[in-house]
């Protein structure tokens, strides 16, 4: 026993209460998706499916708005596009899935591009916010909801038949929401590793300030279009599995409405942190599901929907802000602004004044 608690504050010191911390709640998670689609009913298998593309969506805004300081509000326009090209490549012409999913993976790049091309060269941020509405908002009405390759789109799933293995036998669905799950947990790796390159640096670098950035020698147009360039792959991987492992693609699924959400999820949980795109792919892809079956006026429709995402953004951002104020009176508290010498007696005078006048 003394052996064990002396290897677990070895253990501490060496790694950092706060690195345990993540890495004990990350595991936990971990274990928790592995363990739903057993646990749980099978009505919660394609919520959790969406969740876990949608955190791999969440990872990209993570690359994308929390290292290069980007806030791109479209990120779900990428996955859309991805998800009804291969609905639609896969579906009505009939391609192989590994054709379908090169297909649409081309399609995202290609946009990721053409929006890291106009979105780099900005110095304002408001300017790339009205980019990206822009995006999701054509996308939305002309691909979505289009009456040629939009709206409420079924294709067969990947795996059709359960897979037998030693005598048992677990269903499709299960089997491709592990899939995913295993691309997710690639994803996650490929980010942690890349959070220790030179262009993770680079993007941080111009998060600060890009003419400090670029004094400095830093080209801040090339980082920036990089991780608008990452953040369309793991975007379009995300659109592959909706399809592949749903079966089913709609556009509620991938509204202007979801897309702020899911940004404002991940500066409310920890912009630069990979466990806030986790987190907020949970927050877009379940909960909006839930409330839709759960509330009192459940009808499980496409209003339903952007009435639960809209009040969990608001939400998002009310918490945000009120977070945000805690965290400076709290500063003001431990850090007293410093008094400037024959200044007291008339901060005295005016602070009296100013309470005898509230009273």
């Amino acid at each position: 026993m003394l052996t064990f608690v002396a290897g677990l504050v070895m253990i501490i010191a060496a790694v950092g209460t706060r690195r345990l911390l993540t890495l004990t709640v990350a595991l936990c998670g971990l274990l928790g998706a592995v363990v739903l689609p057993i646990s749980a009913p099978d009505t919660w298998v394609e919520p959790a499916a969406l969740s876990v593309a949608f955190a791999i969506a969440g990872l990209g805004v993570v690359v994308l708005s929390g290292w290069a300081g980007e806030l791109f509000l479209a990120p779900l326009a990428i996955t859309g596009l991805a998800a009804y090209a291969t609905a639609w490549f896969a579906g009505d012409q009939g391609q192989p899935a590994v054709i379908a999913v090169t297909y649409a993976l081309a399609l995202a790049i290609i946009l990721g591009v053409i929006a890291g091309a106009i979105c780099a060269v900005q110095r304002s941020g408001a300017v790339v916010a009205v980019i990206g509405i822009g995006v999701a908002a054509v996308l939305s009405d002309a691909v979505f909801r289009s009456h040629a390759i939009g709206g409420v789109r079924h294709l067969s799933p990947a795996l059709a038949h359960p897979l037998r293995t030693g005598g048992y036998e677990v269903a499709a669905d299960v089997v491709l929401y592990y899939a995913l799950l295993l691309v997710l947990v690639v994803c996650v790796l490929s980010v942690l590793v890349l959070r220790e390159s030179r262009l993770a640096a680079t993007l941080r670098a111009s998060r600060s300030g890009a003419e400090r950035a670029e004094v400095r020698g830093v080209d801040v147009t090339a980082g920036r279009f990089a991780a608008h360039l990452i953040a369309a792959v793991l975007g379009g991987v995300a659109g592959c599995g909706v399809a592949l492992d749903i079966g089913r693609v709609a556009p509620e699924q991938f509204s202007p409405l979801r897309s702020l959400l899911l940004v404002g999820s991940v500066l409310l949980f920890g912009r630069t942190r990979v466990v806030a795109g986790l987190a907020a792919g949970v927050v877009v892809g379940a909960v909006p599901e839930v409330m839709t079956r759960y509330h009192p006026l459940a009808r499980y429709n496409a209003t339903d929907v952007d009435l639960a995402v809209g009040a969990l953004l608001l939400l998002a951002v009310v918490a945000g802000e009120v977070l945000r104020g805690a965290r400076a009176r709290g500063l003001l508290r431990r850090l007293p602004l410093p008094r400037v010498p024959g200044r007291g007696r008339r901060d005295a005078a005016a602070t009296a004044a100013l309470t005898h006048g509230d009273r």
